[in-house]
């Protein structure tokens, strides 16, 4: 009697599994958007802080290929070259700039990226970073891997000049693939001019 059980809970087991098996491979977002299937989707937190000190946060799913054409055209503005058509998918996107501060969960500007434009300090703690069924699992505080800042200067950790590492300063579109270990571990960023001692 046990094995016509066991066989019993296989047979209808196996169908599951083969029905997966047969999927076309589609990853359709809740959003609509769907991805080819050898891309991994990525987030792009956009933060802008208008001169109120109000804060407007966009998020929008992108992938990989997406953002590194971001930054093969902030590359090209930065040196003054012609943009030429990959200066599309600067202009279609309009939230995450040039201008910006760009912050990457990966090394050499790569995973996802949250953007802040405006001055001020940000708690990266208070950000969603990973979300799953509507829920924020993690937030960017201590993600930080790599970052390119735009046309403000900043810092990491605390806003006060005098405080933090010495390594957490930024100057305006300064570049930084591998950010430094005090970087990697803050959850404050400033941008405009820091608040003497």
């Amino acid at each position: 009697m046990t094995s016509l059980r066991a066989a019993f809970f296989i047979v209808p087991l196996s169908l599951v599994f083969g029905a997966c098996a047969a999927s076309d491979g589609d990853d359709t977002g809740e959003e609509g958007y769907t991805a080819p299937a050898s891309q991994e989707l990525r987030t792009r937190t956009i933060v802008h802080v208008d001169e109120n000190g109000v804060e407007n946060v966009t998020v929008q799913y992108v992938t990989q290929a997406e953002l590194d054409q971001e930054t093969e055209a902030r590359e090209l503005l930065l040196a003054g070259g012609d943009l030429g058509e990959i200066s599309q998918a600067i202009t279609r996107d309009g939230n995450c700039a040039s201008s910006s501060l760009w912050l990457q969960d990966d090394f050499n500007q790569a995973g996802n990226r949250i953007c802040f434009y405006g001055a001020g300090t940000a708690n990266l703690g208070t950000y969603c970073h990973l979300w799953y069924m509507g829920t924020c699992w993690s937030t960017w505080a201590a993600k930080v891997k790599s970052y390119w800042s735009g046309t403000d200067a900043g810092r990491f950790g605390s806003h006060y000049c005098c405080q933090g590492c010495t390594s957490n300063t930024f100057s305006a579109y300064q570049r930084v693939d591998t950010a430094s270990s005090c970087v990697q571990g803050t959850s404050i960023v400033h941008l405009g001019t820091c608040t003497p001692c």
